[in-house]
């Protein structure tokens, strides 16, 4: 599989101290505007996600932290149209923040109530195209299979991308500063093709840059480390082939993964 790729790189000397910045993944087909929230083109306009938090005290961080999440619709010039809440508007959702993706069909991913140091389990909601309502949701991740990842919900990061296609999904989710993620590759339907937990050699989370998926439903996943920058390329079986590329004293921030208009290569 060819790659094509660019990069953002700072000139710097080994000696000088190295600061990565951080990095903002966006779905495919996905924008973001006011602060985190998502939005995809539809038919009449827009459709975006939206979420209601409700906080308690969390002295000894056992207590649940629930959110309420809705899809809301508007028109070309973003004015709002209408909006849909989720559960009759009932606190019943997690803190992870909610994405809004389209591929084949509209979904929202967004997680269960779990305890302040916990994720929750993590989902796809299939959104009506009609009505804009919620429909049948399905599991991607339980929090029984990441029942070691515990912290702040605000240090979990969530990508999810989509192939040019709309016929596969790739889902990372990770917690800042670990050295093992999850990964899945996922059909249209959300069912998962693979999935599992993942770990890159002399690799943490924080390191990890981009990644997309194509239409034969091959994933790459960049990171970088100091002057070293690393492909991962899963294919269809989960299988992993892996690269890098030494720019010496040069030192990349980001490493930004461009999709060829074939959709079989990057």
């Amino acid at each position: 599989m060819k790659i094509l790729f660019t990069f953002i790189f700072s000139c710097l000397f080994i000696s000088n101290t190295f600061s990565q910045a951080p990095v903002f993944a966006l779905p495919s087909n996905t924008f973001f505007m006011e602060g985190v929230q998502s939005f995809v083109k539809v038919q009449n306009g827009y459709l975006g996600v939206r979420k209601y938090n409700r906080m308690h005290k969390n002295i000894h961080k056992t207590h649940l932290n629930r959110s309420n999440i809705s899809v809301v619709n508007y028109d070309d010039k973003m004015a709002e149209l209408s909006e849909n809440k989720f559960s009759d508007g009932e606190f019943v959702y997690g803190m992870l923040e909610p994405q809004i993706i389209k591929g084949e069909k509209i979904w929202v991913i967004c997680a269960d109530p779990a305890k302040w140091i916990q994720p929750g389990n993590i989902k796809a909601v299939e959104i009506d195209p009609q009505t804009y309502k919620p429909g049948v949701s399905k599991i991607i991740f339980s929090q029984q299979e990441m029942d070691k990842e515990n912290g702040e919900f605000t240090s979990f990061k969530l990508m999810i991308k989509t192939s040019p296609n709309a016929k596969y999904h790739c889902l990372y989710f990770g917690k800042d500063g670990y050295e093992d993620f999850y990964m899945a590759c996922l059909n249209s339907d959300f069912e998962p093709v693979w999935k599992k937990k993942i770990q890159i050699p002399e690799t943490k989370t924080h390191h990890i840059s981009d990644m997309s998926i194509n239409d034969n439903g091959e994933i790459i996943l960049t990171s970088i480390t100091e002057s070293i920058t690393s492909f991962s390329t899963y294919n269809l079986n989960g299988d992993v082939k892996r690269k890098s590329i030494d720019f010496g004293n040069v030192e990349p921030t980001f490493i930004d993964i461009l999709e060829s208009k074939s959709g079989n290569m990057y």
